[in-house]
């Protein structure tokens, strides 16, 4: 225990948010999306992936809203949540292409120089779901011993 007030330990961490975000700033302020995912295990993108997870906010929030919380890592419960996470955004994707009209088949955007269908918007979302499963199935798996799919 340092001895310092509650109030003096809440200025130090407001202080230390502020240099978080600055320091971020500047660290991501060169990085293009090509550049921040490419490189193996915890590229620039993977850490900024990371940093959006909020644990500990939603500890301090639980902690402030809840009469004596239960605190602790579950991972069979945020293991679950994740998959779930994953499922639904497929099921999502799911919906949208389920429930299309002839109307809505044919509205775009732009994007860029580019003009980009909901059709398009659907078939990325497609393309990007069987890449990184085609990963976790062909590469992924295998490298850590799983049997074949």
């Amino acid at each position: 225990m340092s001895g310092e007030s509650n109030e003096e330990r809440r200025e130090k961490l407001v202080t230390r948010f502020v240099n978080s975000r600055i320091l971020l700033e500047k660290c991501v302020s060169d990085v293009t999306p090509d550049s921040g995912w490419s490189g193996s295990e915890w590229s620039v993108g993977d850490l900024i992936a990371h940093l959006t997870e909020s644990y500990y906010q939603d500890t301090a929030r639980r902690i402030i809203n809840e009469d004596n919380p239960q605190i602790g890592y579950d991972q069979d419960k945020d293991w679950k949540r994740r998959v779930d996470q994953a499922l639904h955004g497929i099921e999502d994707a799911l919906s949208i292409a389920r429930r299309l009209t002839t109307e809505q088949m044919s509205r775009a955007g732009g994007n860029g120089n580019s003009v980009i269908t909901v059709l398009d918007a659907l078939e990325l979302a497609a393309a990007h779901f069987e890449e990184h499963l085609s990963q976790l199935r062909d590469e992924v798996r295998p490298r850590e011993g799983f049997p074949v799919v």
